[in-house]
């Protein structure tokens, strides 16, 4: 069954043809003897009054002189470009609209709910324009006469514009760029000659290319991974043709081909694998809101059989291990530009394939692959060391892959006896400490978002490991890790009524869910700890959530106190 919210987005909202707009802008002009630009702004008023998506149209006032417009112009040279197979202007003028793509969307606004007015006008006209079918031109062209830099320059264009609009992906996919993209991809993969002899050609990690050869391959692979991403997040449709143009396959060859790599050249190297993970996270969420179905478990299940798990958990032994010892301090990766920048050495690579990999994890086989692949002591280990050095993204990335394969039965017992309980309980002491220093100081504004996030996912983790599984359950309250938690729980509690940071109190909300759910497990499998709960508080902190939290957490709070044998749960 489906809220009234979920089948009020799936219904769409109303859209209008720019025909329609500009005619609703002539009347107004005619009859209503409005300047320019009051007509527009009385026709936007009227449509959205009605409750008219407006995304798709063009509203500025100087919309009937598009022809003269820079983006019309640019448009107008890269087709000549492409049409000449005149390389050198064709990249000039990909990085023209990449450009302007990153300066429309470099508001402060475009990174919350609501893009800026600017931002979704530039990503109006593109699209009216058909920018990205021009853009597609310019890869195909590029693949086929075999010029790195003009498919890095349409790879970078497309991964800059296709986030601005979603009309611009559903054009995207209907111009064939889903095949474009992947016909590129395939070239990036080895193949074998007729004596049996590797082609490394076009090998991304070749010994008998230049150095600087080796690094735009690289470069490539990145590119147009990141633009494959870029064309399928919150894009269910987009997903679909990535898998069966077998872009999923052809990156998890990418993935093993780059962690296996003996290049010395890591920051390319570890580019690629973000944007590796960046594309199989992608084709593996259900983020589509739009669409009351999703294949993101069918994908993850597919790629699983394809051995994403094992592939993903490789990567991440490499990376923990080997390439932990690397000299070098920084890596450099492709940011929503195209450009190289500069980040963290192998921490961010780590944290990316953790993601990745929790993602994947989609099912219980699959859970049992990454665990039979070594994944628990790896977590394990990452999560240590995130403690050790107080490094709450990755301790939460850490956490977050051991919560999603404890939701396995049979890998329970591995991250118990591995340790699992003990490092659970120190990051909810660390992070416990941080909120309770920063609630008494009344910082309330400087809250790290990123301690509250790991108690989340800490939480979570006490819930799947100790669901049906009373030796765990007894274990969490003699260890002392359930007095961590309650404690834990009301940090989160006092920061959700002092915060005004909105994302804060959800994520404290949730936290404070798992956490209730987490006291209904060990209650109901052990009567006997029971009254050690309510020794500790259990029953006054449960009512006082209840209480703050009506709508989220009413139904585990008063389960919770169920289990622990109180009659008047529900008040």
């Amino acid at each position: 069954m489906f809220s009234a919210q979920q089948l009020q987005k799936f219904a769409g909202k109303k859209r209008i043809t720019q025909g329609t707009f500009d005619e609703a802008v002539e009347e107004n002009i005619e009859e209503f003897e409005m300047a320019t630009e009051e007509a527009v702004a009385s026709a936007v008023a009227e449509f959205q009054s009605q409750g008219v998506d407006l995304s798709n149209i063009i509203t500025t006032a100087s919309r009937c002189d598009l022809s003269e417009h820079p983006l019309t112009k640019t448009l107008k040279k890269l087709e000549a470009a492409v049409d000449s197979a005149d390389h050198s202007t064709s990249q000039k003028t990909l990085d023209c609209l990449r450009l302007a793509a990153i300066d429309a969307s470099s508001t402060p606004s475009f990174s919350s709910s609501s893009s800026s007015d600017k931002c979704r006008q530039f990503g109006a006209m593109a699209n009216s324009f058909d920018a990205v079918t021009h853009i597609i031109n310019a890869l195909k062209q590029g693949t086929s006469d075999h010029n790195i830099d003009t498919q890095i320059a349409a790879a970078g264009a497309l991964r800059a514009l296709l986030p601005l609009s979603s009309d611009m992906k559903t054009r995207f996919l209907r111009a064939e760029g889903v095949k474009a993209l992947a016909a590129a991809v395939t070239t990036l993969i080895p193949t074998t000659a007729p004596n049996g002899v590797e082609d490394t050609k076009t090998k991304i990690t070749s010994k008998s290319d230049a150095q600087s050869s080796e690094r735009k391959h690289q470069l490539l692979a990145a590119a147009l991974l990141q633009a494959v991403a870029a064309s399928t997040i919150k894009a269910e449709y987009n997903k679909c043709a990535a898998m069966e143009a077998d872009l999923g396959s052809l990156t998890l060859r990418i993935l093993r081909q780059s962690s296996s790599s003996s290049s010395n050249d890591d920051s390319s190297t570890n580019a690629v694998v973000i944007a590796i993970c960046a594309v199989l996270g992608s084709l593996t969420s259900a983020d589509d809101e739009s669409l009351p179905s999703s294949r993101a478990f069918l994908n993850a299940r597919q790629l699983a059989m394809e051995g994403a798990a094992e592939a993903l958990v490789s990567s991440l032994r490499i990376y923990t291990t080997v390439k932990t010892s690397s000299n070098s301090d920084y890596i450099n990766t492709i940011d929503i530009s195209g450009n190289i920048s500069s980040t963290n050495t192998n921490r961010d690579v780590i944290i990316a394939l953790c993601s990745t990999l929790r993602q994947v994890a989609a099912n219980d086989d699959i859970c049992q692959e990454a665990a039979g692949s070594g994944a628990v002591p790896l977590a394990l280990q990452l999560a240590d060391r995130g403690l050790d050095t107080q490094d709450m993204e990755l301790l939460r990335a850490a956490l977050n892959v051991l919560k999603q394969l404890a939701s396995s039965d049979g890998i329970k017992a591995e991250v118990f006896e591995a340790g699992g309980l003990e490092t659970l309980k120190e990051s909810l002491k660390l992070t416990t400490d941080q909120l309770d220093d920063e609630n008494s100081a009344g910082d309330n504004a400087n809250i790290n978002t990123r301690s509250v996030a790991v108690v989340e996912q800490a939480l979570g983790l006490l819930t799947n490991i100790t669901l049906r599984n009373p030796e765990i359950s007894t274990a969490a309250v003699s260890s002392g890790c359930v007095g961590e938690v309650l404690r834990a729980m009301h940090a989160l509690l006092d920061t959700a009524h002092s915060s005004s940071n909105n994302l804060i109190g959800k994520k404290a909300e949730s936290s404070l869910r798992q956490g209730c759910m987490a006291i209904r497990n060990i209650a109901a499998r052990c009567p006997e700890e029971r009254q050690v709960l309510l020794a500790e508080g259990a029953e006054k902190l449960l009512r006082g959530i209840k209480k703050v939290f009506s709508s989220s957490c009413e139904d585990v709070g008063s389960a919770a106190l169920r289990d622990l044998g109180l009659d008047n749960y529900n008040n």
